[in-house]
């Protein structure tokens, strides 16, 4: 099998080299290049053919989205961005993913020589997965935010004083993705309608990350979406984003609330998909209503097993509208998933079934 050739743009040299000795622990992996700005970069991509590029968000000159805007018109190649955890840095690599960047991936804080094992095995395994992304031709220069803007912004009821929680008894809809994932997430929450059972999601984000999703996600849809916190109640017209770097699941009380767990990862991931399914499917059982979605891996599909094992209802993307058809595939071979949905429908078919669970409490 052909390795893997890989791009490292950063315009830190310390940083291209701690990013290329990660990437040269694979065997399968390859540096085809380096760059430190966007005009190198662009030099290399025409030379070096890269499968795929690692790229910093911020650079002088043409800064990291600017480039991968240009990039995705011409050279649908994957791209992984690496980016420090800032507020200000995670909200433009943040948007370099709904413009069409595959996945991203956290600097650690603190001094560059500290980059550790943990670093490396995800640099590693994003890489792995984008160069099996399907990545498509961006025409203009647009990104998903940007043409959210220029549509009618649909009208968000605030918040009431003394909403009712969720209690016990009422369904709740749980979305799991990894790459892909914020797009496939905005697609299906931004569809939902205002009423919609509380929705929680989980993804594949590093910490600072989920916060800033959940900030932008809740300019440009109906919804309230927030960043779940430890002992929240569960509320309808909500969405629960779990935070980067611990996990999320269910506590038994009276009404439903939300535990957030500070716990090891699980194959490698913090926030684990599968622990927060299995979580629902002891807590609400056939009350739960749970999709699938795009992703690199296995993570999520014994979730969604245990969800449909305890009477709830489960699909999963299909394969021409996922990036990586990784983690739904996993859950259909296992008979995880009721029903394989393209993405377009995934949010009619989760509130349909919400709905006839809340008749039949009635």
């Amino acid at each position: 099998m052909d390795k893997i050739r890989v791009l490292v743009v950063d315009d830190f040299s310390l940083a291209r080299n701690i990013i290329c000795r990660a990437l040269s622990s694979d065997p399968d992996l390859e540096i085809a290049g380096t760059a430190a700005d966007a005009q190198q970069a662009r030099s290399a991509v025409r030379t070096l053919c890269p499968d795929v590029i690692t790229l910093d968000v911020e650079m002088p000159g043409l800064d990291g989205l600017s480039f991968l805007r240009a990039l995705l018109a011409v050279h649908p190649i994957p791209v992984v961005m690496v980016s420090a955890l800032t507020t200000r840095v995670s909200d433009t690599a943040l948007r370099a993913l709904a413009l069409g960047a595959v996945d991203v991936v956290a600097k650690p804080q603190g001094s560059f020589e500290r980059f550790g094992d943990e670093f490396s095995q995800e640099l590693v395994f994003k890489v792995r997965a984008a160069a099996r992304a399907r990545v498509v031709r961006r025409t203009g220069g647009e990104h998903v935010w940007a043409h959210l803007e220029r549509m009618s912004q649909p009208t968000k009821a605030e918040p009431k004083e003394g909403v009712v929680p969720v209690a016990n008894g009422e369904p709740i809809l749980l979305l799991g993705a990894s790459t892909g994932g914020c797009e496939a997430i905005q697609s299906i929450v931004g569809s939902l309608p205002m009423d919609s059972p509380p929705v929680v999601c989980v993804l594949h984000l590093p910490p600072v990350f989920s916060a800033r999703f959940a900030q932008l996600l809740d300019q440009h849809c109906a919804l309230h979406v927030r960043e779940a916190h430890d002992g929240q109640q569960l509320l309808r017209g909500r969405v629960y984003i779990a935070p980067g770097g611990k996990h999320l699941c269910f506590a038994e009380t009276r009404t439903s609330r939300i535990s957030i767990v500070d716990r090891p990862p699980v194959r490698h991931h913090r926030p684990s998909i599968d622990l927060t399914f299995e979580s629902a499917a002891q807590h609400f059982g056939p009350r739960a209503v749970a999709a699938l979605l795009t992703g690199m891996g296995d993570d999520g599909a014994s979730g969604l097993l245990a969800i449909r094992k305890a009477g709830g209802y489960t699909v999963a993307q299909d394969e021409r509208t996922s990036q990586i058809f990784g983690m739904p595939k996993k859950a259909i071979e296992q008979g995880a998933a009721m029903g394989v949905v393209p993405l377009e429908r995934i949010a009619a078919v989760l509130h349909e079934q919400a709905q006839l669970r809340r008749s039949a409490r009635a």
